[in-house]
């Protein structure tokens, strides 16, 4: 049987039927059936909440639910009253950025514990800083942690244990190259001071050819003909090779060097003309090997301005041969170089040879004066007086052929004008007398004259007498 209810918590009714073992029954039979089955003769209620109203034998309840709330009002009661509390599934999406105390003792676990500072560390909060590095005067790293090693070439290291700190020490020392004071003022006790009365002017080079195969960026020669590699830090170059060079001094001499390593032949012809082989010079370089070997060498320059040079090229009617290959070149330097003096303003004492290409001693009229002619007579008689000696020195091994000096401070009188020929030399405790060669020129000269002069008469005379011979 179907329920039927009318939703309704409270009222008055004329009939209220109830469900009965399974059979809606009205509530008052019910009632009356009561009680052994004499019937229910009262009703009487506990509960201020159910009223029974008696009308004759009908009592009528009133249950009030007053006080009660419906569904409705207890939803909306309930939903205000949880307001301010949170459900499950937001409470955990909210903890989901937390952890718990043993996870959170786990990942302390791995984390470093406080720093304390120490020697050449600064801490700033949360920034470990060091030392900067500098270097002559104002230089810093161009990025201020892109240097990860410190490196020192050619120094004395050590590395010690300091007793006192129990450490162990770098001990960074000088340069192994350096000389050290005691060396260096062995060294210089040993020079030669300053020179007051000397002085000289190098001359500076001009450059024609100047390679550098190791500069950034790398300069290389394009040579005007043959066949070459520029590789890295050298030229591999197959003889025979050849440049040209134009608008040079005519004058002077052009100077040559180059670092010069063996490839497949182990020699090299360096040869120049003046644009054609009617004038030229040439060197051989030999003896090259795995190692790379410095080669210098000078010559003439042309008159016409004009200098090709060759390497592997052997000139017409040369000594040389060439044995063809490869060979490694770097540093090639080409240059004229001007003018050199020195001056020297006080008398030049030599204990040894002096070589030189020419001497040139000053002559000139304008520093001159009581010029006269010298005389032939007494040139005769120096020349007459004096004979060539061979001999020994005491201070300097072999045979040797000159003069003896006194022989002819003998020949010239004290008053005579060719004094200057003998000159003592103050060079030792006990003055030596030497001897100006050049000068010794002139005796030879007057002596010369004297003997032109005899010809000439004698000539003048033979010719007379073939004259009269001739007539007769």
């Amino acid at each position: 049987m179907d329920s039927i209810t009318t939703g309704l918590s409270q009222g008055d009714f004329h009939r209220l039927g109830v469900l009965s073992n399974g059979v809606m029954t009205d509530i008052l039979t019910l009632i009356g059936a009561g009680g052994g089955g004499s019937g229910i003769t009262d009703v009487t209620t506990q509960s201020p909440l159910l009223t029974v109203t008696n009308v004759g034998t009908t009592r009528d309840l009133s249950l009030n639910l007053s006080t009660y709330s419906s569904t409705v009002a207890m939803n909306s009661a309930i939903a205000s009253a949880l307001a301010s509390y949170v459900t499950s599934t937001a409470l955990s999406n909210a903890l989901s950025a937390y952890t718990d105390t043993t996870s959170l003792t786990t990942l302390l676990a791995l984390k470093q514990a406080a720093l304390t500072a120490g020697a050449g560390i600064f801490l700033n909060g949360a920034t470990l800083s060091s030392y900067t590095l500098r270097w002559n005067g104002l230089s810093t790293p161009t990025i201020p942690t892109i240097i990860q090693e410190l490196h020192w070439d050619n120094y004395t290291m050590a590395e010690t244990v300091n007793v006192s700190s129990g450490k162990v020490e770098l001990t960074i020392g000088h340069p192994t190259d350096m000389a050290s004071q005691t060396w260096a003022n062995t060294q210089l006790a040993n020079k030669q001071d300053s020179l007051a009365y000397y002085s000289e002017s190098v001359g500076a080079p001009t450059y024609y050819v100047f390679t550098d195969e190791t500069a950034t960026p790398p300069l290389y020669l394009a040579w005007a003909s043959g066949t070459y590699v520029n590789n890295v830090g050298s030229q591999l170059l197959t003889l025979t090779l050849y440049h040209s060079l134009s608008s040079l001094p005519t004058t002077g001499q052009m100077f040559f060097s180059m670092d010069l390593q063996a490839g497949t032949t182990n020699e090299v012809v360096l040869s120049t003309n003046d644009n054609s082989w009617s004038n030229w010079a040439e060197v051989k370089f030999s003896g090259l090997n795995a190692n790379w070997q410095t080669h210098t060498w000078q010559t003439a320059l042309y008159p016409n301005g004009f200098m090709n040079f060759h390497l592997g090229v052997v000139a017409p009617a040369s000594q040389y041969t060439q044995a063809l290959g490869t060979i490694n070149l770097r540093n090639l330097r080409i240059s004229t170089m001007t003018a050199s003096s020195v001056t020297i303003s006080r008398d030049l004492t030599v204990q040894n040879d002096i070589t030189c290409v020419s001497l040139t001693q000053t002559s000139d009229e304008s520093i001159k004066q009581n010029i006269g002619l010298a005389s032939l007579e007494e040139l005769q008689r120096v020349f007459d007086a004096v004979s060539v000696k061979t001999y020994d020195r005491v201070d300097i091994p072999g045979d040797r052929v000159g003069f003896v000096a006194q022989d002819l401070q003998a020949a010239i009188s004290v008053d005579s004008k060719l004094q200057n020929i003998v000159n003592p030399i103050y060079s030792t405790k006990a003055p030596l007398l030497g001897l100006d060669y050049a000068r010794l020129v002139t005796v030879l000269w007057g002596v010369c004259k004297n003997q032109q002069a005899e010809l000439s008469a004698l000539t003048t005379r033979m010719a007379a007498l073939e004259s009269k011979k001739r007539k007769s």
